[in-house]
Parts: C-alpha cells; sequence; structure tokens
C-alpha cells in the first residue's frame, strides 16, 4: 500500500500535469483559430493569384498576332475559311469551318454568334448528323434563309434515302434566296426532282452558281429518252422565252444541256461541261449552237470528255450561217476531239472576241481538212494557244493540222506532245503547224515531251528565229535541252548595205549579238533529265556578258575572239529583209491605189506592233534573269544558284518529287 506521504506526491504530480493539459488545449484552441485564420488568408491569396494570373494571361494572349487584329478583320478572315471550305469527306464527323471557329476561344465565339453571315452556307451529307448541324445553322441564322446550299454523297459513304428527301425539301424551301446550289451524287433518285426544280421560273431567282453532278450510267437511263423526259418530266412548261435567270455560273458533270430549259442562259459567263467515264452521250450540234445563240454573255466554255456528234460534210447545208458568240474569250475542249472535229467548230460557231483557246487533239481524221482561201478562219483576238496533240510529221497528212487558221497577235503558245512514249515526235517546225510560221508578237512559248536531236540543230534555230519578241521559253519533260541552248548561245554580227563610198556591198559593223530572241529574259525546266549545267551557263554567258565596248574605245579583241571567231562570224551573217519594189503603177507614175481599200492579210505583214522593231533592225539583248530548273537530275542546287553569278536576278531550284518506280 501507498503511504500517506507518496499518495500525496502523486495527487501533486497530478494536479500539475492537468494544469499543463489545460495550458496546451489552450494553445492548440489558440493555434486552430490561427490556422483557420491563415488558411482564410491563403485560400484569399490563392483566389487573389488565380484572378491575376487569367488578367495577366489575357494581357499575353493580346499580344499575339492573331488577337491584335480588330474584329472586323477577324470576321473577313472567317468568311473567306468559310466560302472556300468544302466537305472533307474523310472525316465522318465533319461539322463545317463556321462551326469550328466558334469553338476555338470566347472571343471568336461571341464574333461568330453575332455575325449571321457565317451561317448562310449549307453543307449536306446524307447523314442524319449532317441534318443536325443543318438545323444548329438555320437556329443560329435567326430567321434569315441561308444562301448556299452543298449535297454530296461520295461513292462508298453512308446513305440514307429519306435524310435525301429531307434534304430537298430543304432546298426547295429555301431556294428563292439561294446564290449557290451544289448538288453531287453517284445515285440519286431524287434527280428529276432536282432538274425541274432548277427549271422551274420561279425557283431560283437570287441563283448566281449551279453545280449538277450524277453518275454517268444513272444519267445514260435519262439520255436514251431525253426528249420525252424533258417534255414530260423535267420541263412541264410549255414555254421559257419569256423569263429570265440571274445565273452566271454553270457546272454539269453528265447531265445534257438539253435537260435544262434555255432561259438559265441567258446571263450566263461560265460554263463546265464533264463527262467522264464509259457512259458519255454526245451532245448534238443543233444543241450546242442553241445553246451559244442563247448564252450571248458567256465568256468561258470548258468541255472535259465531251463528244460533240457532228453531222457529216454532205449534211451540213452550204447555206448554214455561223452563230455567233460576241463575248466568249476562253475555250477549253479536252478529249475525243479531231481537226476535222475542230474545224467544224470554228466554222459553225463564231467566236470574235476569243482570246485563249486550250484543246487536246487525240484523233487525226483521214480524211484531212479542206484547205482553201474560204475554208481559212483567223483569230483576230486570239492571244493564248495551248495545244496537246500527237506529233508524227512523217506523214504529211499531219502538216494541216492548223494551217487552215491564223492568228495574227498570238502572244503564248503552249506545244504538248501526247504521244505513247513519254518522249515520242521531233520538235516540229513552225511552218508545219501554222499557215504564217511568223509569230512576232509571240512573248511566251512552251515545249512538252519532246526529243530534240542534233540534226534537228537548223529546224530549232529556224523556230527560234520566227520569234523575236519571246520573252519566256520553258521546256517540260524534254529530251535534248542541249540543242536549244547551244542555238541561244549562237552569236552573230549586224551587216549593213553600204550603197556610196570605196566600200560598197555588205559589210560587218558593231560587236557579236545572239542571233536569234533577243528579249529572251526567263528560261524553265521541268524535268529535263538530260540538262547540262555547262550548256545553260554557256547560253546564259553569251546573253548576260556585254561585248559592246564603251564610246571612244575599240572592242577587245580578246573577248570578241572568244565570243565569235572570224570563220563563225563571216558564216553566221544575219540575213536582212530588204524592202519590197515599189509597184510598176508607181514606177511609171501611174495612179495611185487606194490603201483604205487594201486588206493585208497577216502573213503579209513585214513589221511588228506594239514597239516591236522592224524585222532585221539590230536590237539590244536582253538578260536572262529567271531561270527555274525543278526535277532535273543532273543539276544539283549548288551548280544552279551558281548563275546568279553570270547576271541571273532569281535562281529557282527543286528536286524532283515524284516517286521513282522501283526495281523488281
Amino acid at each position: 500500500m501507498l503511504s500517506p506521504s507518496r499518495l500525496a506526491e502523486i495527487k501533486a504530480e497530478e494536479s500539475i500535469i492537468i494544469t499543463q493539459l489545460e495550458s496546451l488545449r489552450e494553445r492548440d484552441r489558440d493555434l486552430t483559430t490561427l490556422i483557420g485564420q491563415m488558411e482564410a488568408m491563403r485560400t484569399d491569396v490563392q483566389a487573389k493569384s488565380a484572378s491575376l494570373e487569367a488578367q495577366l494571361k489575357k494581357l499575353k494572349a493580346l499580344e499575339c498576332s492573331i488577337n491584335r487584329l480588330p474584329s472586323e478583320l477577324l470576321l473577313h478572315i472567317f468568311d473567306i475559311c468559310v466560302v472556300t471550305d468544302t466537305i472533307n469527306t474523310r472525316q465522318p464527323t465533319y461539322q463545317g469551318v463556321a462551326l469550328s471557329v466558334s469553338q476555338v476561344c470566347g472571343l471568336w465565339r461571341r464574333l461568330c454568334l453575332a455575325t449571321t453571315g457565317l451561317w448562310t452556307r449549307l453543307q449536306f451529307e446524307c447523314t442524319k448528323s449532317s441534318l443536325k448541324i443543318a438545323d444548329l445553322f438555320l437556329h443560329r441564322l435567326a430567321g434569315q434563309p441561308p444562301v448556299e446550299i452543298t449535297y454530296q454523297c461520295s461513292k462508298g459513304g453512308p446513305r440514307d434515302d429519306s435524310v435525301e428527301d429531307l434534304i430537298l425539301d430543304i432546298v426547295d424551301t429555301y431556294s428563292p434566296s439561294l446564290n449557290s446550289l451544289t448538288w453531287k451524287t453517284l445515285d440519286s433518285r431524287n434527280l428529276p426532282l432536282i432538274i425541274t426544280l432548277v427549271n422551274r421560273p420561279a425557283a431560283l431567282l437570287a441563283i448566281r452558281r449551279l453545280h449538277i453532278s450524277c453518275g454517268a450510267a444513272q444519267i445514260a437511263n435519262h439520255a436514251r429518252q431525253e426528249e420525252r423526259a424533258r417534255r414530260k418530266v423535267l420541263l412541264p412548261f410549255s414555254s421559257d422565252k419569256e423569263w429570265t435567270c440571274s445565273l452566271e455560273e454553270l457546272h454539269l458533270d453528265h447531265i445534257p444541256l438539253s435537260f435544262l430549259s434555255s432561259f438559265l442562259f441567258t446571263n450566263l459567263r461560265f460554263v463546265e461541261l464533264n463527262s467522264t467515264g464509259s457512259a458519255r452521250p454526245p451532245i448534238h450540234l443543233s444543241v450546242l449552237r442553241s445553246f451559244i445563240s442563247t448564252a450571248r454573255q458567256l465568256e468561258v466554255l470548258v468541255l472535259t470528255q465531251i463528244h460533240i456528234l457532228f453531222p457529216g460534210e454532205d449534211d451540213i447545208p452550204t447555206s448554214l450561217e455561223p452563230v455567233e458568240s460576241p463575248s466568249l474569250k476562253h475555250i477549253e475542249w479536252n478529249g475525243q476531239l479531231s481537226y476535222t472535229d475542230l474545224h467544224k467548230l470554228f466554222r459553225l460557231l463564231h467566236f470574235p472576241s476569243l482570246e485563249i483557246i486550250d484543246i487536246c487533239v487525240d484523233k487525226i481524221s483521214d480524211h484531212g481538212v479542206r484547205l482553201g482561201a474560204e475554208g481559212i478562219i483567223i483569230f483576230k483576238c486570239l492571244k493564248e494557244l495551248y495545244i496537246q496533240f500527237e506529233c508524227d510529221f512523217d506523214n504529211n497528212k499531219h502538216e494541216s493540222s492548223l494551217r487552215c487558221y491564223a492568228f495574227p497577235h498570238l502572244q503564248k503558245l503552249d506545244l504538248i506532245n501526247t504521244g505513247l512514249c513519254p518522249i515520242h515526235g521531233a520538235v516540229p517546225r513552225l511552218e508545219q503547224i501554222f499557215r504564217d510560221p511568223r509569230l512576232p508578237h509571240l512573248t511566251h512559248l512552251t515545249l512538252s515531251r519532246y526529243e530534240i536531236t542534233t540534226s534537228q540543230r537548223t529546224a530549232v534555230q529556224a523556230m527560234l528565229g520566227y520569234l523575236p519578241a519571246l520573252t519566256y521559253l520553258g521546256l517540260d519533260t524534254c529530251v535534248g535541252v542541249g540543242v536549244i541552248l547551244g542555238c541561244l548561245a549562237d552569236l552573230t554580227v549586224i551587216t549593213t548595205f553600204a550603197k556610196d563610198g570605196p566600200g560598197k556591198g555588205i559589210m560587218s559593223t558593231g560587236s557579236p549579238r545572239v542571233k536569234v530572241c533577243p528579249r529572251l529574259e526567263i528560261l524553265a525546266f521541268w524535268r529535263c533529265n538530260d540538262l547540262e549545267i555547262e550548256d545553260l551557263r554557256a547560253a546564259i554567258t553569251a546573253r548576260n556578258k556585254q561585248y559592246e565596248a564603251m564610246p571612244g574605245q575599240e572592242q577587245d579583241d580578246d573577248i570578241s575572239s572568244r565570243a565569235l571567231s572570224r570563220k563563225e562570224k563571216n558564216a553566221q551573217l544575219l540575213r536582212v529583209i530588204k524592202p519590197l519594189r515599189k509597184p510598176r503603177s508607181r514606177q511609171h507614175g501611174g495612179p495611185r491605189q487606194d490603201q483604205a481599200k487594201i486588206d493585208l492579210e497577216p502573213s503579209s505583214v513585214t513589221h511588228m506592233d506594239h514597239g516591236v522593231p522592224f524585222i532585221g533592225v539590230p536590237t539590244p539583248t536582253a538578260n536572262v534573269i529567271h531561270v527555274r530548273i525543278e526535277g532535273c537530275e543532273a543539276v544539283k542546287e549548288e551548280e544552279a544558284l551558281s548563275l546568279e553569278e553570270l547576271g541571273v536576278l532569281e535562281v529557282a531550284w527543286k528536286e524532283n518529287t515524284e516517286r521513282k518506280p522501283t526495281s523488281s
């Protein structure tokens, strides 16, 4: 048992401990209160810090270049993105640019939601998700009608006929406000309804652009009964001549022109007809003539794989007058075209304002083209000619391909060989192609897929000699480029006729000059694998090096000897065209002929207009200032850039990016 003294000590220690515990508990309560206050202070500090960080982030964002733009400019950029947007068939959840842009940030979202113009273009696929997105667009239009509707159903993609019916209802509902309508599908049972809607005079009041595309197999079934479909299904109206339409741009894929009413053609500016595939219904010449006579404002006509059904020569009445298209400036015709068809087209259709012709001739008529004074067609306004044809000038019948046409003011010419082999056919002489080989206004020439041999040097030099105003020369997938460069590097001296003095006759004056194309400034090469940098440097050196002596100084004999030996000078005298003799009536004092009544043909003109000097008059040699080399394996980038040492201001070099065939 504990003694009373020990029990008293224990009681005393317990009281001390209890006192200390109370003190600690008091301190713990004080610390808990303090910690609470500190936590509150910490929370307040964190909230203020987050607010400042958000403000700092906004300020940092304002420093970005995109956020420095005003709202008007941002909306203009958004509008460009929306206009150039196309349906991405590879992305199943495609929702359009307007919806994507509105989800970038709060500022962009507010701008997009406040601008109804970004939601006026509806793009549909044959899926229910596209309908939901269209409903969202219509909701954000705030009651305004859309201005553009695009429906596209790709091959192998999801298809729902009920969805297409709903899309057709939307098109019908908003048709009076549409500026653009695109309907692209390979198999659509609603195609007759679409064409019926288009042909309804009061349907598309504001339409500017129309694009209808359908599968070739399906439209072939309609084309077999074309006239009956036009009478009973597609055109229920008896007369449409009293109606006009604001349509300016028309694209038809596998859709015959006769399916559309003529009032749609009155204000057309651009027409593209495409008929690729196995089933290609031809266009009758009568249909094309009727279309041209109606589309008086037409400026551009593009025909891709279109076969025009021409009547035979015996079936064409001699009294048949050509139909005139006064505004047509550009015609592009690719596929199933012969020289005879081309001549019939230009003989039965008159294009007085035509400036650009881009054609691909893939058939040679066995009968050829009848030539004669009455068969020559003169294109007085034509400036650009791009022709693809098979070059085989061993047969004389091929020489009359374009000889029944005259191009007095041609400025750009592209000759593209379409032979079966990669490189096939020699460079033709201009007199084999054109009735008049002299092209005094030609400034741009491009040759594609030709093979130039050494034996053709004279022919190439003669061809370039007909082009005194040439400033651009392009060679695409050609072999024998060194022959052309050698002709460009040839030098000659100027000769004059001395009538008086002891040295009568021909005498050479001045320093050596280039022999052909004195105005050449640009050279371009694509996939010319035998292009050698030495040949190119020699041609540029001959043209960019100044051989003329300063006033009061004699020509440097060393430079002159390096440029041209004396023997070469005597052999390469520049031929001067002498003036024509006076008519006998002028020589004998007879009456002068009324020059105003004489209609000179282009071939009789011996000079050039628009600042180009007379033939035979020496002109200063222009420097080659731009060289483009792309896909030429023999020329390295360092070698190409070294041309700048010769005075070339700009050199563009690019390696061949095409995939090479692997060896088995």
